[in-house]
């Protein structure tokens, strides 16, 4: 007699999500520690394939690597915006990677302002929207001020 058991087929092995963060790992500070934190979670999970690209070599790139995390260093001290992108292209499609998670805000708050609101140095830019919001000072403030504009504020009421 054979058990119902045996009669079952093998269950499948489980889909490996591919996971890359890209970080500038620059300094030692809350993006970077975050990070480290996620990745020693991450990194033992059956069901991750992780990796992380690193854009400055430093404690992160270092701690990541004692941790077995795939780490690679694309320097943005060397490498020009357009190679970064095509590295990062390259390194996304040749490891099948599904999700990427940025660890730039301030960055993308500056293209943001340069790009939409066409920001540069000397510019003033005049601001009347909600500035209480703790989003408006990303959005609102730092994005013109990062890129040289200085930023009047105006809280309407």
């Amino acid at each position: 007699m054979t058990s119902r058991l045996h009669d079952r087929p093998a269950a499948p092995a489980p889909v490996r999500l591919a996971v890359c963060h890209v970080v500038s790992g620059d300094l030692w500070a809350g993006a970077e520690a975050q990070v480290a934190t996620l990745a020693s979670y991450l990194v033992d999970r059956p069901d991750v394939s992780l990796s992380v690209v690193v854009l400055n070599e430093g404690r992160l790139a270092e701690q990541l690597r004692r941790l077995g995390v795939d780490v690679t260093v694309v320097d943005e001290q060397r490498t020009g915006a357009v190679r970064i992108v095509r590295s990062l292209a390259r390194f996304f499609r040749d490891r099948h990677v599904e999700i990427v998670h940025t660890h730039r805000y301030t960055w993308a708050k500056r293209a943001q302002a340069e790009r939409w609101v066409d920001a540069r140095p000397g510019d003033v830019v005049w601001c009347t929207a909600g500035t209480g919001w703790a989003k408006s000072i990303w959005n609102v403030l730092l994005g013109p001020w990062s890129c040289g504009a200085a930023v009047i504020l105006h809280e309407g009421g």
